[in-house]
């Protein structure tokens, strides 16, 4: 069986530090930007953990909000996967791979559609 991580997973990655006192997670994306002098853009964002959507198979999905950066005040939908003792590894990268895959901005513009994830 292949274990190799899916381009997508890999490429969907992105830095984050995790305020569990504060119920925040602080995200660091690198985007594209529009000139030769601007290759790559840094741009800092802070999101609060307001309430639980619900639960799924391999976790639990949570209403965020803006509170710092360009997205303040929006609303997002993230998914905490928890990593099981037992659970095999292809299992974990299939979800990965899967919430990739939705949470491209292509995908949908609805206030509760996830737009990133750890």
């Amino acid at each position: 069986m292949d274990l190799r991580i899916p381009d997508l997973v890999l490429h969907s990655r992105m830095e984050a530090d995790f305020l569990a006192d504060q119920n925040q997670t602080r995200h660091v994306r690198t985007t594209l930007g529009t000139s030769a002098r601007h290759r790559q853009l840094r741009t800092e964002e802070t999101w609060q953990r307001k309430r639980s959507l619900g639960m799924g198979t391999y976790g639990v999905v949570w209403l965020e909000q803006c509170v710092d950066g360009s997205e303040k005040d929006r609303l997002r939908a993230v998914k905490e996967i928890r990593k099981e003792k037992g659970l095999p590894s292809s299992f974990l990268y299939r979800e990965l791979e899967t919430m990739a895959k939705f949470s491209h901005d292509m995908v949908g513009t609805t206030a509760s559609h996830p737009r990133a994830f750890c």
